[in-house]
């Protein structure tokens, strides 16, 4: 590249800055202003804006105290996932915001018809998610006075069992 190429893409280059500084300094009004304006940020010299703070719903909380998170599966038997789930995923969300921990369910059953079940948070959040989708398949196994439920199976009879001859 010749100099004086290098010389032309510098005054264009400066160019720019100028222009950028004069329409900077044309801007008169407020931080606030500029914000609803289309400005997508506040410029770096602008000492009046303050950051969001960021809420905490409790998925973070192991991040936030600092503690390790940790990982750790759990085997839940096939025919009871949908109750750990619940309606529209209630039960799960429900876990979830209550314990902190975050509770994810694998798709496909394994070849022993459980699911696994990966939980993703620090040491005490795991352990009340755990408890809590314990409760959720004792209160199950009580209902059915200690038989695990059957898979509804679609019967053509609105899903109810046709009489035994």
């Amino acid at each position: 590249m010749s100099s004086g190429a290098v010389a032309n893409n510098h005054a264009v280059v400066q160019e720019a800055v100028a222009r950028a500084q004069q329409l900077a300094a044309t801007n008169t009004s407020s931080s606030s202003d500029r914000l609803t304006a289309g400005q997508k940020r506040p410029s770096s010299t602008d000492n009046s804006f303050v950051p969001a703070k960021r809420s905490n719903d409790g998925q973070s909380s192991a991040m936030n105290m600092n503690e390790q998170v940790l990982v750790e599966i759990i085997e839940i038997p096939d025919n009871v996932v949908g109750l750990v789930i619940g309606r529209g995923g209630d039960q799960i969300t429900t876990i979830q915001q209550q314990s902190g921990c975050r509770v994810q369910m694998a798709g496909e059953p394994t070849p022993q018809n459980t699911r696994l079940c990966t939980l993703n948070g620090a040491r005490a959040n795991i352990d009340r998610a755990r408890s809590m989708i314990s409760e959720v398949i004792t209160k199950t196994n009580m209902k059915n006075n200690g038989q695990m439920p059957q898979q509804q199976q679609s019967s053509g009879n609105g899903g109810q069992t046709p009489p035994t001859q």
